[in-house]
């Protein structure tokens, strides 16, 4: 029969970039033995748990005083009455029991990477959430099933979790957050809410949030003080999109944040290597969405190429410029193009693709596989405008 015990817990307290840990004493169950007589939950409730746990951890790593977990697992877990899950805070002497529990051969080979006896860095930290994502979904009964689009999604982040090296590895829980998004209650899409469409008047303001993470400049001592600096000039926004005063006030909100990210980035190293990571992501993300806007809503496929080109290092943008070199039939002839390479690069960009922009790099799919169609008749072609044409529906 369930029982509920008290356990020493971490309760973290966020401020600006910056975590903030406690020990809290509450009653509850790990997380573990709480499964096993609740076998059964809501879709949404198990997303919740995931979300819960994701948050938290992500708080972890962003306090200085705890660094890294070390051991992410269902034992660490505890599940208090109110039905909101902590961390074990495993600095407290009472917690040596189930420390050791956690430390047995079974746990470890289940939860850390391979050959690891104790994961005190982000990477087994991340490999252990993962595996708590396929235990929790293996051993809880969902009502109703995951959706196939779920089912999808939830394999590709936890198959990034566990990967332990590679291109597609998480590098960071931010990372895994953004690809979490939480479930609606109010709409009827599933746990994940399909992404809102991209909107062509948001172009100006999405740029100079662009910029603000491009120029980060390297002092010439290890302690030198590292600046973020917002790019003076900008780029015109085909007719004037976006007014004067909004740019304005986008420049006064960015600016403010800019400070914010300028202190994250003078913490000690660790911290600021970390928070690098993140700036360097969201970049990335930022240089996408521009690409996608250009490509979806103003079809300009030149501007398209531009900014995935600017991310030539990362393999979805590497991708993403031949799709677009295709569309606009730049450098491929008509005889000369090679159907089994364009199905190929097509086929990797359904595999990288971030979950939260599935559906934008869908319909930029479906466009190019149905001009692939027109010009070779190609079954698998074809299968594809099909297929993706009740995706993006």
């Amino acid at each position: 029969m369930e029982r509920n015990e008290g356990y020493e817990v971490l309760r973290l307290t966020g401020q600006g970039s910056k975590y903030y840990a406690s020990t809290d004493y509450l009653e509850g169950t790990p997380f573990v033995w709480w499964i096993k007589y609740h076998p059964k939950a809501a879709k949404e409730q198990i997303f919740d748990w995931i979300y819960q746990i994701v948050c938290a951890l992500e708080g972890i790593h962003k306090c200085e005083e705890l660094g890294n977990y070390g051991y992410v697992n269902p034992y660490s877990l505890i599940m208090s009455e109110e039905k909101t899950l902590y961390f074990l805070d495993l600095r407290a002497t009472s917690n040596e029991e189930a420390l050791a529990r956690m430390q047995r051969r079974d746990v470890r080979e289940a939860f850390l990477p391979q050959g690891a006896y104790y994961g005190r860095s982000v990477r087994a930290d991340l490999y252990g959430l993962g595996r708590t994502f396929q235990w929790l979904f293996t051993q809880v009964g969902m009502e109703p099933d995951l959706t196939v689009r779920e089912r999808r999604r939830m394999l590709k982040i936890i198959r990034r979790l566990v990967s332990q090296q590679g291109k597609n590895a998480y590098k960071s829980v931010s990372a895994v957050k953004r690809d979490l998004p939480r479930c609606d209650d109010d709409a009827h899409t599933g746990a994940f809410a399909k992404p809102l469409p991209i909107v062509a008047a948001t172009v100006c303001g999405i740029a100079v949030l662009m910029l603000l993470f491009t120029q980060v400049s390297e002092g010439k001592d290890a302690n030198d003080k590292q600046k973020i600096t917002i790019a003076k000039e900008t780029e015109d926004m085909n007719d004037g999109e976006a007014s004067v005063g909004s740019a304005a006030e986008k420049v006064k909100q960015l600016s403010k944040e800019n400070e914010e990210l300028e202190t994250k980035l003078t913490d000690e190293k660790a911290t600021y290597e970390n928070s690098l990571a993140e700036l360097s992501e969201e970049a990335l993300s930022l240089r996408r969405e521009l690409g996608l806007l250009y490509f979806l809503e103003l079809k300009d496929y030149e501007r398209s190429e531009g900014y995935f080109r600017m991310s030539d290092t990362d393999l979805l943008s590497q991708q993403m410029v031949l799709l677009v070199q295709w569309m606009e039939q730049k450098g491929i002839a008509d005889e000369s193009y090679d159907p089994s390479a364009l199905l190929a690069c097509f086929s990797s960009i359904e595999e990288l693709m971030p979950q939260t922009e599935e559906n934008s790099y869908e319909k930029c799919l479906l466009r190019a596989y149905a001009k692939l169609y027109k010009k070779t008749k190609s079954d698998q072609a074809k299968a594809a405008v099909k297929r993706l044409k009740e995706a993006v529906a």
